[in-house]
């Protein structure tokens, strides 16, 4: 999709989340669209008895991003044994992904909820570039939870 992003640019979080379903279909995986796992999920992987839940967000700001991480660790995920990791998929449409990347970074590194707690831990990650990882305490389980924020690059600006 970063690849193309005069096409991506222009449709909704949803379409773009279908085709990335698409391509989890196409690499093997048991993946489902919009499943029903203590809601809504955007993307469920399943693997044996390993599930992966990803939420998507087309960023528009910090806390609308912040939200989306809440129904991840809060909602659709239960934090036990091979359910404990999940994935933010973050669509970026305007502006410059780095600085985006890191400032969400910085922020859910610094937010502390009455839900959740503390700000999570942040690790930075090489592979894939601009994407990092989060842990923090699930709500239910109390185990820890891993989740990748995964940056798309969508802006289509081009020169005139």
């Amino acid at each position: 999709m970063s690849q193309n992003p005069k096409g991506a640019n222009v449709r909704d979080e949803n379409d773009l989340t279908r085709e990335v379903v698409g391509y989890l279909r196409t690499m093997g995986f048991e993946a489902e669209f919009d499943a029903t796992v203590g809601g809504h999920a955007d993307v469920v992987v399943k693997f044996g008895d390993y599930q992966w839940i990803g939420e998507a967000k087309i960023f528009t700001n910090v806390p609308w991003l912040y939200k989306g991480y809440l129904q991840l660790l809060t909602r659709y995920s239960t934090g036990m044994v091979n359910q404990d990791r999940g994935g933010m998929l973050i669509y970026i449409k305007t502006g410059n992904c780095p600085e985006k990347m890191a400032d969400w970074q910085k922020r859910l590194g610094e937010y502390v909820n009455k839900k959740v707690g503390s700000g999570a831990i942040i690790n930075a990650l090489n592979n894939p570039a601009l994407a990092f990882e989060s842990t923090q305490k699930h709500r239910r389980s109390g185990r820890d939870y891993q989740v990748i924020h995964m940056p798309f690059l969508l802006t289509w600006d081009p020169a005139v």
